[in-house]
């Protein structure tokens, strides 16, 4: 009697208390398994970033950069509007130099020794004959690049007579020679001014 109940002890008591610490055992193993396999799963990553050289974000890195950035901004605004600034300096100062140009060219015109204006309508004093050539007369023409009725004008004939004159046609007078003469004399600016007279008054 005495063994049974030993024997039952061990077997229909004990069989219990044993799987309850073999249930207590397998769940802290469990524990103690998932905890190990967290590690060596942190320690596979770490070593995979050490071997790409990937390095965790640095808060004064990301500082220094940020500040960099607004500063840079802030200075391209202010370069920005200094950059108009000179622009519009470059702008004027190259007009001045225009205008400087245009003076000083007006001065070095004004020293210089004018011509005579020559008297088309009263014969000088001791005026010498000329002769007159209907080869110079179209040379001097084509010089100046009139047209006959534009030269004739000058001279106070018409266009028609200056045709003549040039082909032999025609012999023009002592008067006409005078003026074709004194013609020759002048620049061509003075022709053009002289031209630009005798059409506003006609």
């Amino acid at each position: 009697m005495g063994a049974r109940i030993a024997a039952y002890s061990k077997v229909g008591i004990g069989a219990p208390l044993r799987g309850i610490r073999d249930n207590r055992f397998i769940a802290r193993l469990r524990q103690i398994l998932g905890a190990i396999w967290v590690c060596f799963h942190i320690t596979i990553q770490t070593s995979r970033l050490l071997t790409h050289n990937v390095h965790m974000p640095n808060i004064a890195a990301l500082l220094k950069s940020e500040i960099t950035r607004v500063a840079r901004k802030e200075i391209r605004a202010e370069t920005e509007t200094l950059r108009k600034t000179i622009a519009a300096q470059r702008t004027a100062i190259a007009a001045l130099k225009r205008e400087l140009a245009e003076l000083r060219k007006d001065c070095k015109t004004a020293q210089q020794p004018r011509k005579p204006t020559v008297a088309f309508d009263a014969p000088a004093e001791n005026d010498v004959k000329r002769r007159f050539s209907a080869s110079r007369l179209v040379t001097h023409r084509q010089k100046t690049g009139l047209s006959a009725s534009d030269y004739g004008l000058l001279v106070g004939v018409s266009g028609q007579s200056i045709y003549h004159y040039e082909q032999n046609k025609a012999r023009p007078h002592a008067e006409v020679v005078r003026k074709l003469s004194m013609l020759k004399e002048l620049s061509k600016t003075q022709i053009a001014a002289r031209l630009e007279e005798l059409k506003a008054a006609a």
